[in-house]
């Protein structure tokens, strides 16, 4: 094996597309075409400098000392391979990897793989680095801002050459749902409406139910990808009632820290708000929005228009003839015929009615299906106007109710009381499912799903509960839905200090609407102790979530009625805490002083201790005089109840202890925090707890031994999806690299950790950490001749580049998720009176 390039490296990944329907189509002849695949592959890898780093299967793992022939090796080999039947796909990414007796390790072989993933065969995708080094000889498309798995921070991608291709197979540079079915029609429409788009920043496709608003609005969406190269994304409304959600959801959606208009700024993106009639009231923060941010374009389906100014209308109009009947012939899979052009006509082209007749021409002939229907539609339905059409709607769907069997028409109803759908296993234990009947009210579009959960277009589900109120076990029902998600989250709270919270975070995600549903439920009942119950319990899923606002509203709602005790004392703690959250200090001391004292009443010491750690810290931030005793007695009652094991009560006492010079307090009780956070496997409290033993040793004189703290810490705040708590870590070892003689590397972290809280998280660099961040800046300042040419290298790492600097094995880092962006971004790790 030839020797691997070091330095500045280019990655080359390749892999064939679909090599699974290849060698079912090939047959026996797949493996000549492979062995073809690979020489070609290799004989243009190889006339360009290219080194041979790995092979597994079908795919290439290549190295180049020039990013320029790495380009152009690309190039040649998909013109080799152009005649041939197999499809490849490619990603390049150039980096300065780690070269070790196994090969390369580090971030950069993780990014080089996962561009190549993210592309179709035929198509060589690079990052932004790779492209700035490329020859400009080749033409180059720049595909945007994408998210990638694995990867912490969106990385901009180019696509070598012109050619068309689907939007890429990334994360998030678009969150729009891809249909089950293709899009048929209404060409005439779309170019219309991308005018509208084109012209005004927002446009209202509007509609009755059943017209295909959200199916148009995301096919029109997903054509303005080339457009937006910071994203287009889709928030769904569907499900939600309180006009105050909206912003927060779009926040969510987003990743935003401090709301959608700081974080959207000048980027070009477009927001796609769907099935806005619901919380229209919200509609002025929209203009809000849009007069923040200038490259912002919004697109939003309503039953209704917005009525803000700058609104234009899209009236999304019926399907022409010829488009409803191939939309029929389409999902019934019969040919037109004159029956079938009179049933679309009868059907007002609407494309919900459509769909659900032709669920039935399974069974039914098209002759037989138009009188049937037809009889219905003139007994359920009035005139032809615009009103008429929602009656066309409803009488359709009616008409494919009363085709069901009983226990059919049952199970239909009573799955109306998921808001956002439900599992199999939700479906199974409060509806009496089963899956001949679930795949019954599929088959007859009644019912959709989407991996493993099933759900109802909106229009669908309001006839379903319709249906459901006048059933007499319908009560019944709805209590089994709240009980279920009841026990869902409740099981969820328990792991929250565990290791596996995260997947119990993932868990909660699509269920969140039900779990509201559910708090709407008890709070309709007036069973305060019900509410309390699932408010308490999802609070740990919504702080980390960033829905800070439900947080608080629920927990106050809830508090006003009466409850247990200690679930008043947790409500009480976890509203406090929000509170200081929203900037209401005043609230939150006052409700954590209550919890307090509620605990002293219960004479619980779990209870006492955790109220009592979170109000200690935040007296701790204007008067430590004041909280001096209250860490005294913290540190009392957990020597006294040894048994119960309180990590964060030592985080809290370390945090004192460091902010008083006490550093030998603080590396004792950081130790005990640490110790106490493994036993319990809790990675919160154990990031917090290594961080200030880390400062304490700091403060000791043992910088090296600090560094190996930290270092341990950015590992487990990274895999807490943690951004604040990274940016102090990366800081922290900037501090150390200093103390212990290392300048350029300590000044390029502390200068990138600068950047990361600043810059993207909006923040400052506050209380003892931002003590030793100021005070390592000005040592290096002092000490380094050419500190500014470092601080800006620093300031312009990449966050992987970062992780480069500050780990001896960056590639041991795992990433994160397009999903956990919200997570990443939330002020929860903020140290001072952590939720417990």
């Amino acid at each position: 094996m030839a020797e691997l390039p070091r330095g500045t490296v280019t990655f080359l990944f390749t892999d064939i597309e679909g090599s699974t329907r290849l060698l079912s189509e090939l047959g026996e002849s797949y493996a000549d075409a492979l062995a073809d695949h690979r020489r070609l592959l290799r004989e243009a890898f190889r006339a360009h400098g290219g080194v041979e780093v790995d092979t597994q299967g079908d795919a290439f793992f290549y190295a180049f000392e020039d990013a320029r022939l790495a380009v152009a090796a690309a190039a040649a080999a998909q013109e080799a391979l152009a005649a041939g039947s197999i499809l490849v796909r490619m990603g390049l990414h150039t980096g300065e990897p780690h070269v070790t007796d196994e090969g390369y390790v580090g971030l950069d072989v993780h990014a080089g793989a996962r561009v190549a993933a993210c592309s179709h065969g035929g198509q060589v995708v690079l990052t932004k680095r790779t492209r700035e080094l490329a020859s400009d000889e080749f033409r180059f498309r720049d595909l945007g801002e994408h998210r990638l798995k694995d990867l912490d921070e969106a990385v901009w991608l180019y696509q070598l050459g012109d050619e068309p291709f689907p939007p890429l197979k990334s994360l998030s540079n678009t969150n729009l749902p891809i249909p089950a079915s293709s899009f048929l029609g209404r060409e005439a429409e779309l170019a219309e409406a991308q005018t509208l788009v084109d012209q005004a920043r927002l446009v209202t496709v509007s509609g009755p139910g059943g017209t295909g608003k959200t199916r148009f609005a995301i096919e029109l969406a997903s054509r303005q990808l080339d457009q937006c190269p910071n994203g287009v994304f889709w928030v769904p409304l569907a499900p939600l009632r309180d006009p105050a959600l909206v912003t927060e959801e779009a926040a969510r959606v987003l990743g935003a820290k401090d709301g959608p208009a700081a974080h959207i700024g000048d980027k070009r993106m477009l927001v796609l708000f769907d099935n806005f009639e619901q919380v229209v009231e919200a509609a002025p923060a929209l203009g809000d929005l849009l007069r923040a941010c200038p490259n912002l374009r919004l697109l939003v389906t309503s039953r209704e228009t917005l009525r803000i100014d700058g609104e234009t209308e899209f009236a999304l109009p019926p399907l022409v003839e010829e488009e409803g009947v191939a939309l029929f012939c389409s999902r019934a899979r019969v040919e037109a015929s004159p029956a079938v052009c009179e049933l679309c006509r009868r059907l007002d082209g609407l494309p919900l009615a459509i769909e659900l007749a032709a669920a039935r021409a399974k069974v039914l002939p098209p002759e037989e299906l138009l009188s049937r229907l037809a009889e219905r539609l003139d007994l359920l339905k009035g005139g032809r106007d615009a009103e008429s059409r929602h009656a066309t709607l409803r009488a359709t769907i009616a008409w494919s109710y009363e085709l069901l069997r009983p226990d059919e028409q049952q199970l239909f109803a009573r799955l109306g009381v998921f808001a956002g759908g439900c599992t199999f296993a939700a479906a199974e234990e409060v509806c009496e499912a089963d899956v001949d009947t679930l795949q019954a009210l599929l088959d007859k579009s009644l019912l959709r799903r989407t991996d493993d959960r099933y759900w109802m277009l909106e229009t669908v589900r309001e006839f379903a509960l319709e249906r459901h109120a006048e059933r007499s076990d319908a009560p019944e029902t709805v209590w089994k839905r709240t009980g279920y998600y009841l026990r869902v989250v409740e099981e969820a709270y328990e792991h929250h200090r565990s290791a596996a919270q995260g997947e119990w975070l993932d868990r909660l995600d699509p269920e969140h609407d039900n779990i509201r549903a559910s708090i709407a439920h008890a709070r309709e009942l007036g069973d305060g102790e019900l509410e309390l119950r699932l408010a308490v319990a999802v609070a740990q899923f919504r702080i980390r979530r960033g829905y800070f606002s439900e947080v608080l509203s629920s927990l106050e709602r809830a508090l006003a009625f009466p409850g247990r005790p200690d679930l008043r004392v947790r409500a009480m703690h976890l509203a406090g805490w929000t509170a200081s959250i929203f900037g209401r200090s005043s609230d939150g001391e006052r409700l954590l002083r209550e919890g307090l004292a509620l605990a002293r009443e219960l004479g619980d010491p779990q209870l006492i201790v955790e109220e009592l750690y979170t109000l200690a810290a935040m007296v701790s931030d204007r008067d430590e005089v004041e909280a001096r005793p209250m860490y005294d007695e913290l540190l009392e009652l957990v020597e006294q109840h040894p048994e119960e094991r309180f990590p964060g009560a030592f985080v809290n006492l370390g945090d004192f202890a460091l902010r008083r010079g006490d550093y030998t307090s603080a590396r004792d009780v950081s130790a005990r925090g640490i110790e106490l956070a493994r036993e319990v496997d809790d990675p919160w409290p154990l990031a917090l707890a290594l961080s200030n033993h880390g400062e304490a040793l700091l403060g000791l004189g043992s910088a090296e031994e600090a560094m190996e703290d930290f270092r341990e810490a950015l590992r487990v705040m990274q895999r807490t999806q943690d951004a604040h708590g990274v940016a102090l870590m990366l800081s922290s070892i900037g501090v150390a690299a200093i103390e212990i003689g290392d300048l350029e590397r300590g000044i390029r972290l502390l200068a990138c950790a600068d950047a990361l809280v600043v810059e993207e998280l909006e923040a400052d660099f506050t209380g003892y950490e931002g003590e030793l961040h100021e005070r390592a800046v000005e040592k290096a300042r002092t000490e380094c001749a050419h500190f500014d040419a470092e601080w800006a290298r620093g300031r312009a790492l990449t966050r992987e580049e970062a992780f480069a600097e500050a780990l001896p094995d960056a590639a041991e880092l795992p990433g994160s998720s397009s999903r956990e962006a919200a997570a990443q971004s939330s002020p929860a790790s903020d140290r001072g009176g952590r939720p417990a």
